[in-house]
């Protein structure tokens, strides 16, 4: 019996062994295979501004008059001599005769707001597919008083203002900075605080 199950056992590893060799002796392979999927995916143009819903801007009063008044203005002229005193009824009266000039009247001027909005944008790849124009909506109000705003334009940052900016998509990483411009006329400020108003920047990709 001992004899008989002994070769049982060595008839089972025999065949074990040959079932993990392939003939001539060596070890089996695995096999495998491969097969490549070609895909497609289809984007939009894409279009994305940053720009500011409120911005609130102050003017320095210095700038103003030496914009008016010229840079050098000290607001004293050099003693006036010679002034004549004459009597009228009674009443002792002299001209000073004070008639300062000014380096530039108060009328329309021009204002430029620096990186004033951003565009990311894709399209079809072409050449200066990509146009920003700004336009205002009224004028600027304080109270019932009106103050006119006009030739609003846009430009890259730093670049020559004009009607509408022109250039490449920028794509979505790095976005392309710009600048607005517009007039308004220092005639009609009647007084100081806050005058509000509203621009809107419109961008087209193709």
């Amino acid at each position: 019996m001992l004899n008989k199950s002994l070769a049982r056992v060595t008839l089972v590893a025999l065949l074990a062994a040959t079932l993990l060799v392939a003939p001539g002796g060596n070890n089996v392979v695995a096999q495998s295979a491969t097969g490549a999927t070609s895909f497609s995916i289809t984007f939009p143009q894409i279009v994305i501004l940053h720009y500011w819903q409120q911005l609130d801007m102050d003017v320095n009063a210095g700038a103003v008059e030496d914009y008016i008044m010229g840079a050098s203005y000290a607001g004293e002229t050099p003693a006036q001599t010679g002034v004549t005193i004459s009597e009228s009824g009674g009443v002792f009266s002299g001209d000073a005769a004070v008639t300062q000039s000014t380096a530039n009247a108060p009328g329309t001027v021009s204002v430029r707001v620096n990186n004033a909005w951003a565009v990311r944008a894709i399209g079809n790849g072409t050449a200066n597919n990509t146009t920003v124009a700004a336009t205002s909506i009224g004028n600027m109000t304080k109270g019932s008083d009106t103050m006119t705003t006009s030739n609003f334009q846009v430009a890259e940052s730093s670049g020559t203002l004009a009607g509408t900016a022109v250039f490449n998509q920028p794509g979505l990483s790095t976005p392309t900075l710009g600048d607005v411009g517009f007039d308004m006329d220092l005639t009609e400020l009647t007084e100081s605080g806050q005058w509000s108003g509203t621009w809107t920047v419109t961008v087209t990709v193709t």
